[in-house]
């Protein structure tokens, strides 16, 4: 496509090189398919200086983007509105391709909001294989398209582990390679499907500030007034020129789509809707500000029909993993309550003011809330907000869905400590039988389920019954987290001091 288009201009390859400042052989070497042009912005250049059309420019671009890795097994296409980014791109590049023996074994983890643009950042880079980090059946599966593309032999295997067990081999024994953990949630799960050794490099995206000694941080913020008026503008096909760096529109029409992204907060997710929007509707700049002003969650929870890329609103992405949540979490655990009661309190405002006051997403925030109630000993304002997040799931989600565990399992463990066993007893069954259906037998929230009832039946005497479910725990914590997670230690620890404590109770049966 470039040589058609360069030999319509009449200019060699040498000419064109030098206008556009690379190598001499650089233009021969895209021609034959060698190698790609590393950033958009020298395609977007190419097509200035030959004089291509905006529907030309974008063919040589999306022809640019479109030749995959020798390796690629990704489930998404990279966005041809990409815009802006570029400091970061340079840090994972420098990070990531330093010097083989020291960069090369680290992990890097790209956090941030939902929707702010995590997973397109990690499709930018050239990667080569990627994992949806969410679930183990969801790590599975990907492990498993992994395989595939590899052709192992172990992928039709009935056991699972051999599968996974080779491609960690092959992750050992070959280099130079990029593993891309998208939206991991539960870090634990990392322990048990990480390769022990490593060649290459990793980047997981995650809503979670820190993953402790896993990786290395880097954060992505918001998008700069800038950036995100220049992608709004593309995304909308309001930008003739489709450049983020000069030929800006009419000032006015520039001024709203900073402001757009104000009011958006600069989150590429919810300008990607904007601009998707104003392209079907056909409405300018100023006309959706307006609506937006006006209806802004029913617009939140809109899809453009053409992008599939990002399949979901920004209203689904506002979830339990919001920083706010995650420091609060943090500050509860290390028993700093009065500093993790406001974090909370300010996510729930935030999700008031941005979601509504009954969408699903505010169940998780008051749950993490009420936990800090419960452990600060104010069970009545736990049990109100426990409650409150219960109806809301169940309203919204369904009684059956996975979330209503959640507000289920700290009911059952405030009824125990106030002494209504029976209540306990229900909620804790109910909450593991949402979670096997939903979850999965070997989901390690399961496990948490198992391990919490198992101390329940041990409080009331209930030693066999604590037993088989404290092994249940233990199994599923072993396979899924490894043997040397905390998990798993309290519950090996928990399995044999059941099983001493059956053991004289059987010596004393006589």
């Amino acid at each position: 496509m470039l040589k058609a288009f360069r030999k319509r201009k009449r200019i060699s390859q040498k000419a064109l090189a030098e206008l556009l400042g690379v190598h001499h052989n650089t233009i021969w070497s895209w021609e034959q398919g060698n190698y790609l042009p590393e950033r958009k912005s020298l395609v977007l250049e190419l097509g200035r200086l030959l004089g291509l059309s905006e529907a030309e420019a974008r063919q040589l671009l999306e022809a640019s983007l479109s030749a995959l890795s020798p390796h690629w097994s990704v489930p998404y296409q990279r966005n041809v509105f990409f815009t802006g980014r570029d400091a970061l791109l340079d840090q994972l590049h420098q990070l990531l391709h330093t010097d083989h023996a020291v960069a090369l074994t680290q992990s890097y983890a790209l956090y941030g909001l939902g929707g702010i643009g995590k997973t397109q950042i990690a499709l930018e880079y050239s990667a080569i294989f990627w994992i949806e980090g969410e679930t183990v059946e969801s790590i599975l599966a990907s492990l498993g398209r992994i395989a595939g593309h590899l052709q192992f032999p172990e992928l039709g295997d009935s056991d699972q582990q051999r599968m996974v067990a080779a491609v960690q081999h092959w992750l050992t024994t070959n280099g130079t390679w990029l593993l891309i953990w998208d939206n991991v949630e539960d870090p634990e799960l990392l322990h048990s499907f990480l390769p022990p050794a490593r060649q290459g490099a990793i980047l997981i995206t995650t809503r979670r500030s820190s993953l402790g000694t896993l990786a290395h941080s880097l954060e992505l913020s918001p998008m700069t007034l800038d950036e995100g008026a220049a992608f709004v503008l593309r995304r909308a096909h309001l930008n003739k020129e489709m450049r983020s760096d000069e030929s800006k529109p009419h000032p006015s029409e520039w001024g709203i789509a900073q402001e757009l992204v104000k009011v958006m907060g600069g989150l590429p997710l919810a300008l990607d809707q904007a601009g998707a929007y104003i392209e079907e509707a056909g409405c300018c700049l100023s006309d959706y500000l307006q609506r937006y002003q006006q209806q802004r969650i029913s617009l939140l929870g809109r899809r453009g029909t053409a992008g599939r890329d990002h399949p979901h609103p920004v209203t689904t992405t506002f979830r339990l993993a919001s920083p706010l949540s995650n420091l609060g979490d943090l500050y509860r655990e290390q028993g700093e309550y009065e500093l993790a009661e406001p974090l909370f309190q300010r996510a729930v405002c935030i999700m008031q003011q941005t979601l509504g006051p009954a969408h699903p997403d505010m169940a998780f925030t008051l749950v993490s809330l009420a936990d800090l109630y419960r452990e600060w000993g104010n069970s009545t304002q736990a049990e109100v907000l426990y409650q409150r997040a219960l109806a809301i799931a169940e309203q919204s989600l369904g009684r059956e869905h996975h979330a209503i565990a959640y507000p289920l399992h700290g009911l059952a463990l405030l009824c125990q400590e106030q002494g209504q066993y029976e209540q306990a007893e229900a909620l804790f069954q109910r909450a593991l039988q949402i979670r096997e259906q939903r979850l999965g037998q070997d989901h390690p929230k399961t496990a948490e389920t198992l391990h919490d009832l198992a101390l329940f039946h041990q409080f009331q005497g209930k030693m066999s019954e604590a037993y088989a479910l404290t092994k249940r725990a233990l199994q599923i914590r072993s396979r899924s987290l490894g043997d040397t997670h905390p998990k798993t230690i309290v519950s090996r620890a928990l399995a044999a001091q059941l099983e001493e404590a059956r053991g004289i109770m059987q010596d004393r049966e006589p």
